[in-house]
């Protein structure tokens, strides 16, 4: 984790892009919970309607319009911040070629002396790579995923608290069986 930190660090030049890719998958996170919210808010309303209660029609129309609009702007929102995810990866991926290939190309000739200058390059390259396809799926599937499950647990405490705990729990449940698995697979 402190590598990705430093690598985040030395892209100083990109910080403005992140924090508006950052700031977008925040949104983005939290629009995808509106629609369920208000799903909740329509039926609820249907129910009232149907069981002779106070259910407006004016205010169910409004709900499903709303839920439309949240709905669309969510899927725009996303798809803005998947290319400017793409677009940060790219130029980071660019970034950190310029800055490692100058890095090398000042290093001195007893320094290639001693190594094959293939393999230096070829590190570099796949180093570059693995970090471009990284911050690609940070920024397009991970970070989204995984504050998407932090709102839902929220919601879900708020709306019901032992649902919303044993929602919690399977979380670190998830991990440790997947560290576990993990551990046994690479023997």
């Amino acid at each position: 984790m402190k590598n990705i930190w430093k690598i985040i660090l030395i892209s100083r030049p990109l910080h403005l892009l992140l924090s508006l890719v950052a700031f977008l998958i925040l949104i983005t996170s939290a629009l995808q919970l509106v629609t369920p919210i208000l799903t909740k808010f329509i039926v609820d309303d249907i129910v009232a309607k149907l069981q002779g209660h106070n259910g407006s029609l004016q205010r169910l129309i409004f709900l499903i319009v709303v839920s439309f609009l949240m709905s669309f702007v969510g899927v725009a929102l996303t798809s803005v911040s998947n290319r400017l995810g793409d677009l940060f990866a790219g130029k980071l991926r660019q970034y950190l070629t310029e800055k490692f290939y100058t890095k090398v190309l000042t290093l001195p000739q007893s320094y290639f002396d001693s190594q094959i200058s293939g393999k230096v390059m070829n590190q570099l390259n796949r180093g570059i790579y693995t970090i471009y396809q990284f911050l690609n799926g940070l920024s397009n599937f991970i970070l989204p995923t995984f504050l998407q499950s932090i709102f839902t647990i929220i919601v879900l405490f708020y709306f019901n608290i032992p649902i919303g705990f044993f929602t919690f729990i399977l979380f670190p449940i998830y991990l440790t069986l997947s560290y576990y698995s993990t551990v046994r697979w690479g023997k």
